[in-house]
Order: C-alpha cells, then structure tokens, then sequence
C-alpha cells in the first residue's frame, strides 16, 4: 500500500509540472495586413490590392474610416509620408483624431474558445514634421467601439478601452472616453520617428456587456506594466471594433502603421495532461480494487 501511495504522489506531482510547463498550441491567425500596394494606385484608397497584402482566416478584409475622418486623413502607401504603410494624420486645429478599423467585430468564436487574441505591429508615431519636438503625437490602438460608429475615437464614451502611445516614449489608457491619468514610460531615450514593436494580449471569453477583459501590453519584447488600468469591461453592445489612429496631435504629425496581425490566444497543449490525468484514474482504480 505503502508503495502504491507514493506511485500516486508522483504522479500527481507530475500532473502539476506538466500544467505549468505545457507547450502552447500554435495561435490561430486572424488576419494580417503588411499594407504593400505592389499596384502602386491611389494612395486614398484603404483597400487596395488586399489579396496580396492580407493573409489569414480573415484575408481580403475592409477598412473603415471613422465618421469624422476625411479621406485624406488615412491613407496607404503614400510617396513621401509613408511607402508600403497605413497612415493616420492629425491635422491642427480641425482634424485631430482621424481614425481607421478593420470592417469586422473581433468577437468570432476562435477568439472565445481560446480565451482571447493577441495584436502585433510595429509603430511609428510623428509629431512635428521637422522633429524639433517630442510630446505632439498620441498614437492610438481601440477596443470595443459599436457599430454605430466602427471606428470612433479614443476620447469617444463608446470605445471600452484605449491605448494611447506618445512619441516621447510614454503610454496612458483610457476607458470609456475617461483618461485614467496613468502615465507609464516605455522608452527612456525616445527619439524622432523611431518604430515600435507592439504586441496586446487581450484576454478574454465573452463579449458580453459587464464581462471583464484584461490587456496585456509589451512593446520591443519589453513587458510594460498597466496595473489596474489593464483592467476593464466590455459595456456597449457586445461588439469590438479594434482601431488604429492618431488620436491627438498638437500640430501636424501623423502615425505610420505596418505589418499588423491579429490572432487569437494561445492556449496550452492538453495531449500531455490527458495521458497523464488517464494514468492517474488508472492507479485510483487500482487502489480502490486493491481495498475492496
């Protein structure tokens, strides 16, 4: 009994590695847009050539502006502003919060099963064309706006959460159009026109109004802490419009958007912990048997 006893101890422990260690299954991707018009057309047109920019379950999927971005105020592939790239543009006084979504509501079935999705893609934001200043560019990444309006802005009381990224190397959040006055520093030595490698894990399993998501935030591989503000509740209409914008700007400046993709969460690899939990059930029946 004595040795049956410790054969259960072990493979109970082993139960517990291998769930802290487990592979992750591949992420399932969503879509990708590497914004390249080999086509070489008209640069106010979003949707250009998708077929061959666009890869994934999604591919060939439209872009939106929001209702109160002019056509110039995003564009693709522009000659001088930005080759291969989407841009979004802050023109002072008027048009400060040009915004552009993906005609699609992040809420598939994939994205619930594995418990949420991930955003990449590399930023560029730029405040004053001749870099004389930092500060002026408020990059902006949206969750959760309606359908009534696919691509609202940052400040919008509609849009759940928002990220908004500074040239000056600074990150603040707002939810529901409120500023949480958070101000968290992800580069000490910013400088002008410098890309970033972002990356959002956004966790989550119902879009439902009142259920709870958490966002996970890195930007070039570095883990940048959101505390409490990472916290927050879907509260529309169950939809989650994602935008990509530039949300404020203090003079012109615009942001350059490349090589986006969107995927759903990782989840971890069962095969393991079924043969492990099936040897675990065979020795309690052994032992169950043994007693009897």
């Amino acid at each position: 009994m004595r040795t049956l006893t410790v054969a259960l101890t072990i493979c109970v422990m082993a139960v517990a590695f291998c769930a802290a260690t487990a592979p992750s299954a591949q992420a399932a991707l969503l879509l990708s847009d590497n914004f390249n018009d080999a086509d070489g057309g008209d640069y106010l047109a979003l949707n250009r050539n998708l077929a061959a920019r666009q890869s994934g379950t999604l591919a060939t999927l439209n872009w939106v502006r929001s209702s109160n971005t002019p056509v110039y105020g995003v564009q693709v592939d522009h000659p001088t502003d930005g080759a291969d790239v989407m841009v979004t543009y802050s023109f002072e006084p008027d048009q400060k919060y040009n915004v552009a979504r993906l005609d699609h509501s992040f809420t598939d079935a994939a994205i619930i099963s594995a418990g949420g999705f991930a955003i990449d893609v590399d930023v560029t934001p730029i405040a004053h064309t001749d870099g004389t200043k930092l500060g002026g560019s408020w990059t902006s990444i949206t969750l959760g706006a309606p359908t009534a309006d696919k691509a609202s802005a940052a400040w919008d009381s509609d849009v759940d959460f928002a990220l908004l990224l500074r040239d000056n190397g600074f990150v603040s959040v707002l939810q529901g159009g409120q500023d949480l006055g958070i101000n968290v520093q992800f580069d000490s030595t910013p400088t002008y026109a410098e890309t970033y490698a972002v990356h959002l894990d956004v966790n989550t399993n119902n879009f439902a109004t009142g259920y709870g998501a958490t966002v996970g935030l890195s930007v070039n591989g570095t883990q940048i802490d959101l505390g409490s503000a990472g916290a927050f509740n879907w509260d529309y209409d169950g939809t989650n419009y994602i935008g990509y914008g530039l949300t404020y700007g203090d003079a012109f400046c615009y942001s350059k958007w490349d090589n986006l993709s969107i995927s759903t969460a990782e989840v971890p690899e069962p095969s393991t912990l079924v043969l492990l939990a099936a040897g675990l059930f065979g020795l309690l029946c052994y032992a169950w048997r043994k007693r009897k």
